[in-house]
């Protein structure tokens, strides 16, 4: 095993437990609603999806530590406040008209529109294109396409077979 510093190692097993530890949280999140405790589901997700992260990070059994901290820890945090601050203001003003809005909406629809949503958006897309050269250098890109480009020559060569021995008939 090497000692580079850049990278969280993992191992194939962890991993298998990671992949068969979502169902089981799937399951539970609709429990979880069925128990009328649907916003604790919400949490679950944000574990999901961070599991999902890291099971898509991993090459081999090597994490990049600057993209796992950017994607999964970041990201944890930027869904955890989302979720709490919707529901912070939907238990705090209950059925009641608040008594302010964040930029015209309800504060937990603020929370749940700008912050999960369009803050999600922002955040994975802005950081995908800043780390672009981390997470597809130019020559993994390249070699991807020249494999793309084989593929389409073999379906062709496959294809004019098939025409040759039609013809034959």
């Amino acid at each position: 095993m090497d000692n580079d510093k850049s990278v969280y190692h993992i191992s194939n097993s962890l991993k298998d437990k990671l992949v068969l530890f979502l169902p089981v949280l799937w399951i539970a999140m609709i429990v979880f609603v069925y128990m009328d405790l649907g916003f604790v589901g919400m949490y679950l997700t944000i574990i999901h999806g961070m599991i999902n992260v890291i099971l898509g990070l991993a090459e081999g059994e090597k994490i990049n530590k600057k993209l796992s901290w950017i994607f999964v820890v970041g990201w944890g945090i930027l869904m955890f406040v989302a979720i709490t601050g919707m529901i912070y203001y939907y238990y705090y003003f209950g059925n009641n008209i608040p008594s302010f809005t964040i930029m015209g909406m309800h504060p937990s629809a603020f929370y749940f529109y700008a912050i999960c949503w369009i803050g999600n958006l922002v955040y994975l897309g802005g950081f995908l294109y800043i780390f672009k050269d981390t997470w597809l250098p130019e020559k993994k890109w390249n070699d991807f396409v020249d494999y793309a480009a084989s593929l389409n020559n073999d379906a062709d060569s496959q294809s004019q077979t098939s025409e040759t021995i039609e013809e034959d008939n």
